[in-house]
């Protein structure tokens, strides 16, 4: 049961956008990953009756009261339907990944999954790149509801998904796990794969995400490093590496206004509501109903106002103030737990540089609030949670 629950979750991971295919079951919409991981979950309980083990349940206080501040704030969205079903897939059924994640799984067959998300994001990367070839175009999906072919049409990678900014935040936790993983003889296959995603970052055109991926080296590098001239090295060099992007990648002023008018809408909407916020999904919903009162700038604006590009105003209007702290509490538990072995784990560096990356680039955009997202952030809690059980007995890295 074991054996076979470890080898579903880390296909679960390599087919992580294996979701775009939906259908329902008995009226109800769920899709290949949802079904999975419900698999998955009996697998689970079935181990630990078998192995007559008593479960573990690491943060299970912040997670639960997370999903209850986002089931009541489901009451007053306009479509509560569409509420719960991102509450489900978004919140629960990652949740219930990352138990069991954590009851199967140890320190050495968590690199199954590191293994499969790795591999995953290289074949989403080649997808990227035959598609930026010309030799693959949109999906049938791609087609439907937007005009995607003009991110073609703009020289930006899209792969399956429904921006290039999508497929950025898919793939640059990743590309920051990898840049640390690598350690002797494998050291600097670690690197080539790490500026291979970063390649497609780079062609997705977005800045957030390739900011976060210099800040996020940064503040691991700072923590790893001892030495206070490589510190200020380094520190120097990725303040150039952001003059570049900014400056290589020059976005016309009128995609940041956007922005920031996406971002004072989203804060009005909030305080309409500041106790449960709208509920989850419901923000397009507003801006139809309020953005209008600037007709000018509102039709320039809604094909961009999917979700307000950040990810703490996100759960701020999906769940109010509870769902932003109990988020949070989850951070900051998964922080202090890495920081205290940090220098001594490069498994450790790795998936806390990950989970870095997720948090600054949701400074400018949704980076947990779609399936693949929310399961890749859950799959580096898990295994910051299991890394950190034992850790200090197993840190073996020499300091820099």
């Amino acid at each position: 049961m074991k054996l076979a629950g470890r080898v579903l979750a880390t296909v679960i991971i390599l087919g992580l956008p294996i979701y775009y295919w939906r259908f329902t079951v008995m009226g109800l919409p769920t899709n290949l990953t949802e079904l999975a991981s419900l698999l998955l979950l009996i697998l689970t309980i079935a181990t630990l009756i078998s192995e007559r083990r008593r479960p573990v349940f690491p943060l299970w206080l912040p997670t639960s009261l997370l999903i209850g501040a986002l089931l009541l704030g489901t009451w007053g969205a306009p479509d509560r339907q569409v509420a719960l079903g991102i509450v489900k897939g978004w919140f629960i059924i990652p949740a219930v990944f990352y138990w069991a994640v954590v009851q199967l799984f140890d320190r050495q067959h968590y690199r199954w999954l590191v293994g499969a998300l790795v591999v995953g994001s290289l074949g989403v990367a080649a997808y990227a790149l035959l598609q930026q070839a010309g030799l693959i175009g949109l999906l049938g999906y791609q087609q439907v509801g937007g005009n995607l072919q003009q991110y073609l049409d703009q020289h930006r990678a899209l792969a399956f998904f429904e921006s290039p900014n999508y497929l950025a935040m898919f793939l640059v936790p990743t590309a920051a796990l990898t840049f640390w993983l690598g350690r002797g003889q494998y050291r600097w296959l670690g690197l080539a794969v790490a500026a291979g995603l970063t390649l497609v970052v780079v062609l997705t055109g977005s800045r957030s995400g390739l900011i976060a991926l210099a800040l996020g080296t940064l503040i691991i590098a700072l923590i790893r490093i001892e030495r206070l001239s490589i510190r200020f090295g380094v520190s120097l060099l990725t303040v150039l590496v952001i003059a570049g992007v900014l400056f290589l990648l020059p976005r016309s002023a009128g995609i940041d206004n956007e922005r920031l008018y996406i971002w004072r809408e989203a804060w009005s909407y909030y305080r309409l509501h500041p106790v449960w916020g709208i509920g989850p999904g419901a923000f397009q919903s507003y801006f139809q109903q309020y953005g209008s009162r600037d007709p000018a700038i509102y039709r320039a604006v809604l094909p961009y106002a999917l979700h307000p590009h950040n990810l703490y105003l996100t759960l701020l209007l999906s769940g109010g103030p509870l769902a932003l702290a109990s988020f949070g509490w989850i951070v900051v538990e998964l922080g202090r737990r890495a920081t205290r072995v940090i220098r001594g784990d490069r498994y450790l560096r790795a998936l806390l540089a990950g989970g870095l990356v997720i948090l600054i680039q949701g400074l400018f955009d949704t980076t947990y609030f779609k399936n693949d997202l929310a399961l890749i952030f859950w799959l580096l809690a898990a295994g910051i949670i299991l890394l950190t059980e034992n850790s200090d007995s197993e840190a073996t890295d020499e300091r820099v």
